[in-house]
């Protein structure tokens, strides 16, 4: 039978446990090399309820702005018609304006270019008309001397007419025209030399020869003073 030797018995429980002792620290390092790092994952967040709010406000503003800027958008081409619509308004006003102003200057140049050509002129009222011009010359020749008691120049008349057609049962007017002015005014103020005169003679009656304004506001004048008598 074998002897127990104390210092065997030490020395292989001593070289067993350092065995486990290393098998122990390889098994951990083998573990270490078994588990590995996970990868990197992308984990999705689930969103929360203040994130669905956020998307939904900006959602609505998003809705919101481009409805504002759709109204603007055709508020703005509204304007833009009713001011080109205002605009030719304007300038067509603007042009009648201008146009009925024209109208009105040269209306009254009209008027006093006519009045310039008539204010040497003087007409004879109610003389019967003779068969030929050249008698109805004479006629009035002798008429215009006896007023101014064969003072008148006989080269002061110009033009001597009758105004308008012959046209039975109406007496032209015989206009007058003279050189001057200062012959025209000597001659009206011997008329009333023709009271002197004999037969139809004395039924004539002269005065200036005057544009249809003229004689519109003579005849308002005349009938303004005889009411005024009445």
């Amino acid at each position: 039978m074998r002897r127990f030797d104390p210092r065997y018995s030490t020395s292989r429980r001593g070289s067993n446990e350092d065995k486990a002792t290393r098998s122990g620290e390889e098994t951990y390092k083998d573990a270490n090399i078994t588990i590995k790092s996970p990868p990197n994952l992308h984990i999705r967040k689930r969103p929360s309820s203040q994130d669905t709010s956020n998307i939904f406000i900006d959602s609505l503003l998003d809705k919101s702005t481009a409805n504002v800027k759709s109204e603007f958008d055709k508020s703005i081409n509204v304007v833009k018609k009713e001011f080109s619509s205002l605009w030719t308004d304007v300038v067509k006003n603007k042009l009648e304006v201008v146009t009925n102003e024209v109208k009105s200057v040269k209306h009254t140049l009209d008027v006093s270019n006519d009045s310039k050509e008539r204010e040497n002129n003087m007409v004879i009222f109610n003389l019967k008309e003779s068969e030929n011009a050249g008698k109805d010359r004479d006629v009035v020749m002798f008429i215009l001397m006896s007023m101014t008691e064969n003072k008148l120049n006989e080269a002061d008349i110009l033009v001597l007419t009758r105004q308008g057609h012959r046209r039975d049962g109406v007496l032209r007017p015989v206009i007058i025209k003279f050189s001057n002015a200062v012959s025209k005014m000597f001659t009206l103020k011997t008329s009333f030399r023709i009271m002197l005169l004999e037969g139809d003679l004395k039924n004539i009656r002269v005065s200036h020869d005057l544009s249809p304004e003229q004689r519109v506001e003579l005849k308002s004048l005349l009938d303004k003073a005889k009411s005024k008598n009445v």
